[in-house]
């Protein structure tokens, strides 16, 4: 049988997210259902972590969709990022304030979505690496301006 390669092939970042969101979305559910030992604020914490994870990550790929090559695209992401970051601060100090959700169980659905995002970053890197991604580049000025030790 033939080894199934994992799916580096992304068209656009609204696949990339959707994969992302699919995968934590699938690692979450059981993780709700098993933390629901300590109480029903552990898996809503959960919930909500990788649900505002997501949203955020979604609202990221967005708006750097949509300012690639725009005039002041770096003002205007700077802008939307301060904007998303308060927006996640209210969200947080509401949940906190109201104690609608495990501090603990919030942190571990925000935990989940961020190491998907990870793996699937890693395995972009490997691939365009295998197909020659980083050509053109000299070794010793691949990290900026400083030297690479090779063994």
């Amino acid at each position: 049988m033939k080894k199934s390669s994992p799916r580096t092939d992304y068209g656009s970042p609204n696949t990339l997210v959707a994969d992302i969101a699919k995968k934590s979305l699938l690692c979450l559910l059981p993780l709700s259902a098993l933390s629901c030992y300590y109480g029903w604020k552990m898996p809503a914490g959960v919930l909500a972590g990788g649900v505002i994870a997501l949203v955020n990550l979604r609202a990221i790929a967005n708006s750097t969709a949509s300012f690639l090559g725009a005039k002041n695209a770096n003002r205007k992401l700077r802008f939307l990022g301060a904007l998303r970051f308060a927006a996640l601060f209210m969200v947080f100090s509401i949940l906190f304030k109201r104690h609608v959700v495990n501090p603990f169980g919030l942190l571990a659905g925000l935990t989940v979505v961020f190491i998907f995002i990870l793996v699937e970053g890693v395995k972009i890197a490997r691939s365009s690496k295998a197909v020659g991604g980083d050509e053109g580049q000299d070794e010793k000025t691949v990290g900026g301006d400083h030297d690479i030790i090779s063994p």
